[in-house]
């Protein structure tokens, strides 16, 4: 099974695959955006630069790439895998994909905007290049990308996710779900 989430940057995606990757478990734990990182740089410092030196059209492409070798070939060994998309990396190409492979489960983490801008602050525009854009940007973005996320088979909220502690109960919510629909 793979489990791929995904939401607004700041939304905690990233921190919810450390929260559950130090659970002892079977899963296999991966941030998209690590992994690109790891693949595609040559001498940036991080994805901030990567992206300001190539563009967003280079690491939108890698970002797809990634997630295709993902999808074909961790989907193989038998282990479930829990991957973190990052913010803007589902498109209606990254949706095709994950909806054409058996055993993929797209998990939405809601949060308003307001919560999401506050973490992204937090962190700084090193880390989020487009937080020089300006706020009404981003909470464009937020509006544009909340309808790519809505087609996510689960969603949760803050206090579902605060609540999960182990792959095995997010893999539990899953199945709880797909019995309910059919």
């Amino acid at each position: 099974m793979v489990i791929i989430l995904c939401g607004f940057m700041g939304s905690g995606k990233s921190f919810l695959v450390r929260k559950l990757q130090s659970a002892p478990n079977e899963g296999l734990f991966l941030d998209l955006d690590d992994v690109i990182f790891s693949k595609c740089r040559l001498d940036e410092k991080n994805l901030g630069e990567l992206i300001e030196k190539r563009g967003w059209e280079y690491f939108r492409e890698k970002e797809y790439q990634c997630l295709r070798e993902i999808l074909h070939g961790k989907t193989k060994d038998g282990k479930s895998v829990l991957l973190s998309l990052g913010g803007g990396a589902l498109s209606e190409r990254s949706l095709a994909l994950i909806e054409s492979m058996d055993n993929s489960y797209l998990i939405w983490l809601e949060s308003s905007f307001e919560k999401c801008f506050e973490r992204i602050l937090r962190e700084g525009d090193e880390k989020r290049p487009l937080l020089k854009k300006g706020k009404d940007y981003i909470h464009k973005l937020y509006l544009e990308r909340e309808v790519l996320y809505s087609r996510s088979f689960l969603k949760l909220s803050e206090a579902e996710r605060d609540s999960l502690e182990t792959l095995g109960r997010l893999i539990e919510l899953i199945n709880q779900r797909r019995e309910e629909s059919e």
